[in-house]
């Protein structure tokens, strides 16, 4: 199943229209199944954010945001977490977003990507902390 989550990555990312359509119906349909919904979720709210729909993204990740971690969905949910507080940022709701940035350094200290978004609430906040 993983194998298949990551084919689709790559046609998502792929700016080929058809390709892109092909990701499109394989994430829907895997997000059905219950051993890989979150990660189909995922790259199916990542359609959605290469497609301008930000809002259909949003409520799908709305889904995962309360979700109990477990290490066989970590990366998947770590990265629902992530996008969903990077659409908060973007819709100037840092709150929101910081409670999901803490989340998911609470699991992973050494996320990258929590560490950026943190910056770029504080940068947008001016709290240079001088």
């Amino acid at each position: 199943m993983s194998c298949k989550l990551l084919t689709n990555f790559i046609r998502c990312a792929s700016h080929d229209r058809i390709e892109f359509e092909m990701a499109l119906n394989e994430f829907t349909h895997l997000a059905q199944n219950e051993g890989t919904r979150v990660g189909a979720s995922l790259g199916l709210a990542k359609c959605f954010v290469q497609q301008n729909q930000s809002s259909r993204a949003r409520n799908i990740l709305k889904l995962f945001a309360k979700a109990m971690w477990n290490f066989e969905e970590a990366d998947y949910l770590e990265s629902c977490w992530l996008l969903l507080a990077e659409l908060h940022i973007q819709e100037s709701r840092p709150d929101r977003a910081s409670d999901l940035i803490k989340r998911t350094l609470s699991y992973n200290q050494s996320s990258a990507k929590s560490y950026e978004l943190l910056a770029t609430i504080a940068e947008n906040r001016e709290d240079y902390g001088e």
